[in-house]
């Protein structure tokens, strides 16, 4: 059988991480204090008073010391599963210990180590030092039965059968259990169709329900004339609700004529549409709809999923002669309910050099309360799908003294990036590449001490397809020196009037040298939605095709100064919000060209190495 390819994120670093400095090692807070100077890359070299553990899920056992690679462990301490002398290790840490986990081998299992490094020698999850391949952190589960469909009925009705794949599905299966191909995330056919899966909870690419059939629509009926078929397998209603969210709803009645509705399971929010406008549906995972390759539709009460794989050009195994995968290197996975790597009250500790894929309802990171000095660097992160929960790939929520740098973060179809949230700094955000992410890249809410900086995002889709977001009480922040290009908002902050997150530390957002660019006409590259305490933006340059920024004019201390824009500014009639010093152009002719040269524009080698 041919080997599996590694999951990989197309990361800007090889697989094996470069050297570690003595200054990477030093704990979160000392870093953050030199953050102007460049991320240190992590590496091999280790304090000499640090034990060494070895992690061998493929082959590991247990019952061994861990001390070599030929003793290794099958489990890490602090996963549920582990027994025996692995087992024991959590909870009895020493700074400075290591744990190695082994190259190119695939982790099933939530790892939630407990314990404490030191400042100058925390404890590190190493992905990357054992084999020239990064270690796997696995959150799905293989899908038996995989082959090709022998008929349109063995493919749930589908007449494009000779092209497609099918596998069963386990009995607790839902079909926001997302499918990943090879580590790939495909995507659920959706009516009406869309281009990519960052697109697929984008409610402007919804269709449109009438304002005059809004008692229809609060009654659980959609009137409308459906293509044929859709009521095939197990399908879903998308549904544009107040708050500019999207509902989901199972359990529906489909037929030619609409879609009925009305003692449906909501599976997420309920049935709020909006009385003042044209509503919005879409419906997902249908059969009849997988029509070209990167599709697929789940459908547990069936039992099964059917999908077209993305070609071989995209990234697919080898072929098996007849245009379709080889079911020998092919690997058809659904994600799990569980986690990767979720530090539970630990302090000074660093995950470093995985390859994290195939979640789809959990973080592929998380540190919460009682984490102190967490750092995550240098890690691929590909195939994360939480459209259910919304949960980011990594997550620091009341953490305290955390780092995320270094990072690659790929194809997120309805997950944003990197979330910290209600956490006092410092906090390093840093020198991280996302790309194809489907909701907001970058977001920090309720957050002190924050350097957000050499970031480099594109390709940010999908519903609130923000780029960075700084929202409610963000105290001493600063957002410098990143490139957000091909995003439908690039920046967004928004401040809160109700009671402040923190008591000390000055409330404002320091915004400067960074390079936005939207790539919706119907969107500003900056928003402002008021209430933003001491926002500062200058020396950015600013391009959208129509709007370059928009501002509610009730922002305290706001400073807009030294910044190149692109496009016009919306802002209360009467009001000037932009001073002089500002240079503007109008997206044609100068403007046009400004943004095409800017559009190329990446993070200095001199700030990220």
């Amino acid at each position: 059988m041919p080997q599996r390819p590694e999951p990989a994120s197309t990361p800007r670093h090889p697989a094996q991480t470069p050297p570690l400095s003595q200054a990477a090692r030093r704990p979160v807070a000392m870093a953050l204090a030199v953050a102007s100077a460049i991320v240190a890359a992590p590496g091999q070299a280790q304090p000499p008073s640090s034990r060494i553990f070895y992690i061998d899920y493929a082959s590991g056992n247990d019952t061994a010391d861990g001390l070599s690679p030929t003793t290794a462990w099958k489990h890490a301490p602090g996963d549920t599963m582990a027994t025996g002398r692995a087992a024991a290790l959590n909870r009895k840490f020493l700074p400075g210990d290591v744990l190695r986990f082994k190259g190119g081998v695939r982790y099933l299992g939530t790892i939630t180590p407990r314990g404490e490094g030191s400042a100058a020698q925390p404890v590190i999850l190493d992905g990357s030092g054992w084999g020239s391949l990064r270690a796997i952190i696995d959150g799905g589960n293989e899908l038996p039965g995989l082959r090709r469909c022998s008929s349109a009925a063995d493919c749930l009705g589908n007449p494009a059968w000779p092209v497609l794949w099918r596998a069963s599905l386990p009995a607790d299966a839902r079909w926001y259990d997302w499918l990943f191909v090879d580590d790939r995330p495909l995507m659920p056919a959706q009516y009406p169709a869309v281009s990519t899966a960052l697109d697929f909870d984008d409610v402007t690419k919804f269709q449109a329900v009438p304002k005059a059939a809004l008692a229809a629509l609060q009654a659980g009926q959609i009137n409308q004339t459906l293509p044929a078929g859709l009521n095939k397998g197990a399908p879903v209603l998308s549904i544009w609700a107040r708050g500019n969210l999207v509902s989901y709803a199972s359990n529906i009645q489909v037929s030619t004529k609409g879609v009925n509705f009305a003692a449906a399971t909501w599976d997420i929010r309920a049935n709020d549409p909006y009385t003042d406008r044209d509503n919005r549906f879409a419906l997902i995972n249908l059969p009849m709809m997988v029509n070209r390759p990167g599709l697929y539709a789940m459908s547990p009460r069936d039992g099964v999923v059917i999908f077209w794989p993305h070609n071989k050009a995209g990234g697919m195994a080898p072929t098996d002669g007849a245009g379709g995968i080889s079911s020998t290197a092919a690997r058809a996975v659904i994600g799990g309910a569980r986690r990767g790597i979720q530090p539970s009250a630990f302090k000074h500790i660093v995950v470093r050099g995985f390859s994290f894929t195939n979640f789809s309802r959990e973080s592929a990171v998380y540190a919460g309360t009682n984490n102190d000095n967490v750092e995550v660097s240098w890690n691929s992160f590909r195939g994360v799908a939480n459209t259910y929960t919304r949960k980011p790939v990594i997550s620091m929520v009341f953490a305290t003294n955390v780092a995320v740098t270094n990072n690659d973060i790929t194809e997120t179809p309805g997950t944003p990036g990197i979330n910290i949230s209600a956490s006092q700094g410092p906090i390093a955000v840093i020198c991280n590449r996302l790309t194809q992410i489907g909701r907001t890249g970058i977001v920090l809410l309720g957050v002190r001490d924050a350097t957000v900086k050499g970031n480099f995002l594109s390709q940010v889709k999908g519903a609130h397809s923000n780029g960075i977001t700084a929202y409610l009480d963000i105290r001493d922040t600063v957002i410098s020196d990143n490139v957000v290009v091909d995003t439908v908002r690039p920046l967004t902050v928004h401040g809160v009037k109700t009671t402040p997150t923190f008591n000390a530390g000055t409330p404002g957002t320091l915004v400067k040298n960074n390079v936005f660019i939207n790539s919706d006409a119907s969107a500003p590259a900056v928003t402002s939605y008021g209430n933003t305490k001491n926002f500062t933006l200058e020396n950015n340059f600013i391009g959208s095709p129509r709007k370059a920024i928009s501002l509610l004019g009730t922002d305290v201390g706001l400073l807009i100064r030294n910044n190149v824009y692109v496009g016009t500014v919306v802002q209360p009639k009467g009001m000037s919000l932009v001073n002089a010093s500002n240079s503007a152009h109008l997206p044609d002719g100068n403007g046009q060209a400004l943004m095409s040269a800017r559009q190329k524009a990446s993070v200095p080698e001199s700030l990220c190495g």
